[in-house]
Parts: structure tokens; C-alpha cells; sequence
């Protein structure tokens, strides 16, 4: 089961992607909490623990935490993996429904 570190600020749209951010401006969010990402994992069927941290890119204005997701699939990369956590995070900023599995 691979096993991976996400950062908030792989979502933060006020970052360009040479401060840290890993998804389209598209895809990013304004401001992610850990329960967000909390729910968003458990909705994917991944396993997930938050741990206080500082982003070393930004550790000056970081959100405070990290994010080790566990996922069940082995062919996931870690791209894929945050394209359709971006999807998820932003359905649920919104309150829109997005399939994320037919990524």
C-alpha cells in the first residue's frame, strides 16, 4: 500500500507552483483544514493521519500540518493521488458533486 506525505500548500492557490503548489490554479482551493482532508480521504476509501508540521518551502505562513495518506491502490502515483484529492477538497470547499473515480 503506497504511502504518502501531502502538504496543504500543494492546494493553496494564492502559491505559485515555485512556492510549492502541485496542482492547477484550477484545481486549488483557498484555505484546506484538516477535517477537510479528513473527510476527503475517508470518502476516497484511503486511510489518512494529520501531523502537526511546517511546509519547508513556506514555513514562515504554512497551514501547521502535514497529511500521510495511505492508498489502497498500487498503481495511484502520487500525481494521481493529488489530482483527485484537489477534486475532492474543492467538491466539498463547495459543496458540488464531481466524480473523482473516473480519473
Amino acid at each position: 500500500m503506497p504511502t504518502y506525505v501531502i502538504w496543504p500548500e500543494y492546494f493553496a492557490g494564492e502559491l505559485t507552483r515555485r512556492k510549492g503548489r502541485r496542482v492547477p490554479k484550477n484545481l486549488s482551493v483557498a484555505k484546506v483544514t484538516p477535517e477537510m482532508f479528513e473527510k476527503a480521504c475517508r470518502e476516497l476509501g484511503w486511510v489518512c493521519r494529520v501531523e502537526e508540521s511546517k511546509y519547508p518551502r513556506t514555513w514562515f505562513m504554512g497551514y501547521g500540518f502535514k497529511v500521510i495518506v495511505e492508498v489502497n491502490n498500487e498503481s495511484e502515483g502520487k500525481n494521481r493521488v493529488l489530482k483527485k484529492l484537489a477534486l475532492k477538497l474543492k467538491e466539498l470547499s463547495r459543496g458540488n458533486n464531481v466524480d473523482v473515480h473516473t480519473l
